[in-house]
C-alpha cells in the first residue's frame, strides 16, 4: 500500500486537515512510562497499549505542549503515543532501536529516504538530555508525516526550526506522498 493511500496524508496534502503548528513543543513524560517489551510488544497496535500514553499526552496538552514523549524504565526516550521520534546530531540521523518502538510506516519511509539522500542513520538510545541538546529533532506519523520539534520541556532547540536535515527529509517525504517521480515511485503505484 502506498503512503498516498492513507486518508490523513491525503487530507493533509489537500489542505483539508485542521491547521497544525509549524513545529511542536514536546514534554518528556515523567510519571508514565512506556510498557516494556516483555509486557506489551511494541510492534503490536492494540488499544491496551494506548491508555497510559494517552493519559500522559492529555496531561502534556493541558500544560500547553503539543505532544508527549514516553521513556522506558531505563529513562531512555522511545516515542510519542502515536509517533516515532528522530534526532540529528553532527549530521547523523538517529531514532530509538526498532526492537523497542512501533515500527511505523512513516518511520521506515524516512529511514529509506535518508539513505537515498546520503544522510547517515543509526538506531541509538536517546536520553532526555541528548534530545534537549540535539541539533534537530522531529516526529513522524501517518497523520502528520514529519513534524519538527522546536521545544523539549522548557528547552528551545537552538537552530532555526526546521533544520537542514529535517527540511530535506520533509520535502522528499512530501514529494513521494504527492506521487512525484522519485527513487520511491513504486511506493505510489
Amino acid at each position: 500500500m502506498s503512503i498516498a493511500a492513507y486518508a490523513p496524508v491525503d487530507l493533509w496534502l489537500e489542505g483539508m486537515a485542521p491547521k497544525r503548528p509549524d513545529a511542536y513543543a514536546v514534554q518528556i513524560a515523567k510519571a508514565i512510562q512506556k510498557a516494556p517489551p516483555e509486557v506489551l510488544p511494541p510492534h503490536v497496535k492494540v488499544s491496551a497499549s494506548y491508555l497510559g500514553p494517552m493519559l500522559a499526552r492529555r496531561q502534556a496538552l493541558a500544560l500547553g505542549f503539543n505532544e508527549v514523549l514516553l521513556c522506558n524504565a531505563g529513562g531512555f526516550v522511545l516515542e510519542a503515543p502515536t509517533a516515532n521520534v528522530f534526532w540529528v546530531t553532527d549530521g547523523v540521523l538517529r531514532s530509538p532501536p526498532g526492537r523497542e518502538v512501533l515500527l511505523g510506516i512513516t518511520r521506515d519511509s524516512v529511514i529509506a529516504i535518508a539513505g537515498s539522500l546520503g544522510i547517515p542513520f543509526e538506531e541509538a538510545h536517546l536520553t532526555p538530555d541528548a534530545l534537549r541538546d540535539a541539533d534537530e529533532a522531529f516526529l513522524t506519523a501517518t497523520s502528520y508525516p514529519l513534524m519538527p520539534i522546536a521545544r523539549v520541556d522548557d528547552r528551545v532547540l537552538d537552530p532555526p526550526v526546521p533544520g537542514i536535515v529535517t527540511s530535506q527529509l520533509r520535502d522528499a517525504l512530501l514529494a513521494v506522498a504527492a506521487g512525484e517521480p522519485s527513487t520511491f515511485q513504486a511506493w505510489c503505484d
